[in-house]
């Protein structure tokens, strides 16, 4: 029955593909390699042609209980003003496509998006990136992480 699902599975992606903005991470490409040599080849060779989102793993930082909620808010606020303020500001580096609210700060460019959450079991912080080259994605982190610390020494003054 497995075997049926995955052809099935198969024939749909090879007459819907071309129907969707496709990519793999480079984790994906890691646990393609893995298994068996022929099941290894086959899956390679699928998504071999796809462009490699590069991605970071989960970053936990350091923040009180206290302040972290309030934190993540200053921080959506500053990036809901920036990318309001995006045409007017030549300083503001890549336009931005979206800013997500929900459950912290994602903030969507044209080439990667940027997350920023309070953990609900820790005091800390939860930053995730992902991007179309590590280039970009060096870029977005340096920008969220910006705004983070500077959302930071707001709160300490």
């Amino acid at each position: 029955m497995t075997l049926a699902h995955q052809q099935i599975t198969r024939e749909w992606w090879q007459r819907h593909r071309a129907n969707f903005d496709l990519h793999v991470s480079e984790l994906v490409l890691y646990e393609s390699g893995r298994g068996d040599p022929d099941a290894v080849h086959a899956r390679l060779e699928l998504i071999a042609d796809l462009p490699v989102t590069s991605v970071t793993p989960e970053i936990r930082v350091d923040c009180p209980d206290t302040l972290k909620f309030d934190l993540v808010k200053r921080v959506q606020a500053r990036f809901v003003e920036r990318a309001k303020s995006r045409p007017a500001r030549r300083d503001a580096g890549p336009a931005i496509r979206e800013v997500v609210t929900i459950d912290g700060v994602r903030v969507v460019f044209d080439d990667g998006w940027g997350l920023i959450r309070a953990s609900n079991t820790q005091p800390a912080l939860v930053l995730r990136f992902e991007a179309s080259s590590p280039e970009r994605l060096a870029a977005i982190r340096t920008l969220i992480e910006s705004e983070l610390e500077e959302s930071r020494r707001a709160f300490a003054r």
